[in-house]
């Protein structure tokens, strides 16, 4: 749902359905996830169960890329199964995140890229994160991490990660 040139810039409500075996396969495309691109958008109260999503760059379970200048609300979401890209900015919940308000959110994907890869989100700058965390094992090459590959300009509270993490 939405992409670089057709953002997504509405309102999700999950009303706390969950979406299982959701698969997505195009490793060689950009901003792949149930949400490709979103602006500005409200995602709430959804789960994604057994997915597999493959991309390129900016790969999420939920989420591609959040782009800037206007923040999106992310609340009360999670993400199982498995996330890779070819490349960077690889996330179990959110692949890139230029600005975003993340809350009481989830994943324990596996998650695997070469570069930027985060049990929950691959690349975050510019927000806040509170009450949230990843569990799941993440690898890659350079800036991997159990909750976030890149980490910059962001104020986090109550979280944490558990997964085994592998990179060089």
């Amino acid at each position: 749902i939405g992409d670089i040139t057709s953002k997504f810039t509405g309102s999700f409500e999950g009303l706390g359905h969950t979406i299982n075996h959701l698969s997505i396969n195009r490793s060689s495309s950009d901003n792949q996830g149930l949400f490709g691109v979103i602006l500005g958008s409200t995602i709430k109260n959804v789960g994604l169960t057994s997915v597999t999503v493959s991309g390129k760059i900016s790969v999420g379970g939920l989420i591609g890329y959040a782009i800037f200048p206007t923040p999106s609300v992310v609340q009360y979401t999670y993400v199982t199964g498995s996330i890779s890209g070819t490349m960077h900015n690889v996330g179990g919940l959110v692949g890139n995140s230029s600005y975003m308000k993340l809350s009481n959110s989830y994943s324990t994907a596996n998650v695997t890229g070469s570069s930027n890869v985060g049990g929950l989100v691959g690349q975050f700058v510019n927000g806040t994160i509170s009450n949230s965390y990843a569990a799941g094992q993440v690898s890659g090459g350079s800036s991997i991490g159990g909750f976030a590959g890149v980490f910059n300009s962001v104020t986090a509270t109550n979280t944490y990660a558990t997964g085994q993490v592998t990179g060089t």
